[in-house]
């Protein structure tokens, strides 16, 4: 009579009955695992690109990346060029439109601007700048590094501005205006900031706050006001300027 055949199991088949649904579980979770994980490494941030160095909320941004600088609506991206006005006048131009409470656009990085040209702020609108924003040239007329006219609800949160711009910041015919950390060092003469109400003589320009600023090199005043019902002074100081410190 033959001898019977013996046969050695597979090590799939040797497993346990009861072991091989645990193992293809333990498979299955490792998988799952695995394609959450990617989609938290790929999801799209919530925050706007631009950070604030004032620990505050971010609407828009202008980023420098290298040499080239970005505008961004949140997290999306508007502008991507060599232009720093470009990206920040983009950013601020990307905030929600009619709305009635501020929004604000932070710029991280520093650049070089035109006397000749400006940054807008419409209403509701807050500037905060992480870097120094240098102006070169000559300008004309009322042109500023910073520039507001018959507008209500702005804040200047954050300004160093070096160089030589017509007036550093120039506001005329606005309304709740608050100016809290400004630095500017200028070179060319200029006036640091000029508030007015020229462009409506017939109402001032009401509620304006200036919690601190330092001019030093404006060719005229550090600070000068006209026509404004509702000054509120904190820190202002004045070097090496043609006329008066303040207001």
């Amino acid at each position: 009579m033959a001898p019977a055949l013996r046969t050695t199991p597979s090590p799939a088949t040797s497993l346990p009955a009861r072991r091989r649904p645990r193992a293809a579980l333990l498979a299955a979770l490792a998988s799952v695992a695995l394609a959450a994980t990617s989609l938290v490494a790929t999801a799209a941030p919530s925050q706007a690109a631009g950070t604030s160095c004032t620990g505050s909320t971010v609407h828009g941004a202008a980023v420098q990346d290298g040499s080239t600088w970005r505008a961004y609506r949140g997290s999306t991206q508007l502008y991507a060029g060599g232009d720093m006005l470009t990206a920040i006048n983009t950013a601020i131009g990307g905030l929600d439109a009619g709305r009635t409470s501020k929004q604000r656009v932070v710029v991280n990085g520093s650049g070089t601007m035109s006397a000749n040209a400006r940054i807008t702020l419409p209403s509701y609108t807050t500037l905060e700048s992480c870097g120094t924003i240098h102006v070169t040239g000559t300008g004309s007329g009322n042109v500023a590094g910073v520039y507001m006219r018959g507008a209500t609800d702005i804040e200047v949160a954050r300004l160093h501005l070096t160089g030589t711009p017509v007036y550093g910041i120039f506001a005329r015919n606005v309304d709740n205006l608050r100016l809290r950390e400004i630095d500017m060092r200028l070179s060319g003469g200029g006036i640091g900031v000029r508030i007015d109400n020229l462009g409506d003589t017939s109402r001032y320009a009401r509620n304006i706050t200036i919690d601190s600023a330092y001019v030093s090199g404006a060719g005229s005043h550090a600070v000068e006001t006209y026509g404004v019902d509702g000054l509120t002074v904190g820190t202002v100081t004045a070097r090496s300027v043609g006329s008066r410190g303040c207001c």
